[in-house]
């Protein structure tokens, strides 16, 4: 396409043989002028940056931190104070129907802030989670494919709507800088006053890299040298800004799929109502649930795993780049070519999953009602896989299971009912925004308190 080598990869079993058992080649990204070159200063960020020693030490440094034991013991009872918050927020609409949007957006945004900087200062507070809200919509269009058009076309760098982007790249980039410079003002002056008490995920990552003023080269330029003899790496202050911003926006995949998801369980009662008799099982009533039993709700994570088969949040992965030429099956790859995974294709190959336009939660349970183990071939790719696999997974699925369980355990979902009939207002969720990402088209939704439930408790 134009001056560019781009491959759509829409089939399971190729897309496994080259970015997993031939991952070392495929792993890479291309360099684009608009979300490479002006967003992230040259790729300097996990997610734009190409394969080599620089995204080795941004995945280092994110796993270090998003370790399960760390998530679990650190984070989660953030996590489950977050959404208490939210669920008295919701309660006060009395059952009136609202749009969900905003108050997910802003609980999950707020929850990844909290782990990633900790507590704001009062004087900062709410105002830099909306900055960071406005950041996450605004950042995301920039991986769109219209964002590669003069990458494609040089010639169109020249006409205005491109330009325009460009504009809107340097901009986002300004905003993240500024508020993250507030953030780090309030990080130092907490680890000042609290020490080693301060653990949250940038404190930790500040103590542990030497983080010096003058700018380091883009890693498209000159790949990262690694830890020096002290075992410690040095950054510049746009990577430690850019390593902490790709994560929040990250968070609009689980943004999305929190849309998705109430959506889905509004319009299907029946699997919502198993849903909740599952909770009452294994959690029992007006309780949070503990790491155990979060685990132990199969068919809570069924019907999430169907909803990411249906609608991931990016139908179309980020492009991966191979670092050299290379034929796959008699066919000459060259490299830095753009190789896309098609997600959609993928998850509706009815070859592995019968019926697949069909919401089959217990496609992903066993005959005795355990979760079926992932695989794979036969396993979703809403998270990406091998070595670009995004390193915050399994902190979105936590995220993502004790919202969902909390919610359930307190409220009945319903469609917004019509003033005229009386009844359901008919819930389309075949309809969706047309972008970046797959997010369903706006819609209401009530929240119904559950009979003799008492809420969480409010923190």
């Amino acid at each position: 396409m134009g001056s560019l080598n781009w491959i759509v990869i829409s089939d399971s079993k190729v897309a496994k043989e080259l970015f997993l058992m031939q991952g070392a080649n495929y792993s890479s990204r291309p360099y684009t002028r608009v979300a490479t070159g002006i967003y992230s200063r040259g790729g300097k960020t996990i997610a734009l940056c190409p394969y080599g020693n620089y995204l080795k030490m941004t995945r280092s440094l994110t796993q270090q931190g998003f370790r399960p034991h760390i998530i679990d013991t650190t984070y989660f009872p953030i996590i489950k104070q977050t959404v208490a918050d939210l669920i008295h927020k919701l309660s006060g609409y009395k059952s009136a129907a609202v749009n969900p949007d905003d108050h997910f957006a802003y609980t999950i945004t707020l929850t990844l802030a909290l782990i990633v900087y900790g507590r704001t200062s009062p004087e900062h507070g709410d105002i830099l989670i909306d900055e960071y809200v406005k950041i996450v919509d605004d950042a995301v269009p920039l991986i769109s494919f219209s964002s590669y058009a003069a990458d494609i076309f040089p010639w169109m760098r020249y006409l205005p709507f491109v330009q325009k982007s460009e504009i809107h790249a340097v901009n986002i980039r300004n905003n993240v800088d500024q508020t993250s410079k507030k953030l780090n003002e309030d990080l130092i002056k907490r680890m000042k006053e609290f020490g080693d008490k301060e653990n949250s995920f940038a404190a930790q990552i500040m103590r542990c890299c030497n983080i010096i003023e003058e700018p380091i080269p883009s890693p498209f330029i000159n790949d990262y040298p690694g830890k020096d003899e002290n075992g410690m790496y040095t950054i510049d202050w746009h990577d430690f800004n850019y390593l902490f911003a790709m994560l929040l926006i990250g968070g609009s995949s689980v943004i999305t799929t929190m849309k998705w998801t109430i959506g889905f369980l509004a319009k299907h009662q029946d699997i919502q109502q198993k849903i909740q008799h599952e909770i009452k099982e294994i959690v029992g009533e007006g309780k949070i649930p503990t790491l155990e039993q979060l685990e132990k709700l199969y068919y809570m994570q069924a019907v999430l795993k169907e909803i990411w088969r249906m609608r991931p949040p990016l139908y179309l992965l980020l492009p991966h780049s191979p670092s050299k030429d290379n034929v796959y099956r008699g066919y000459h790859i060259p490299k830095d070519s753009s190789l896309v995974v098609d997600v959609m294709s993928l998850h509706h190959d009815p070859s592995i999953f019968p019926n697949p336009e069909m919401f089959i939660p217990s496609r992903w349970l066993n005959s005795d009602g355990t979760l079926k183990q992932s695989d794979d071939l036969n396993d979703i790719w809403q998270f990406s896989k091998g070595r670009r696999r995004c390193p915050g997974d399994f902190l979105a699925e936590r995220i993502i299971n004790t919202l969902l369980c909390m919610l359930l355990d307190s409220f009945n979902i319903e469609p917004e009912i019509d003033a005229m009939t009386g009844k359901f207002v008919d819930l389309n969720l075949e309809a969706y925004e047309h972008g970046t990402v797959m997010t369903p088209r706006e819609y209401k939704v009530r929240f119904v308190k559950c009979d003799n439930v008492t809420l969480p408790e409010k923190v």
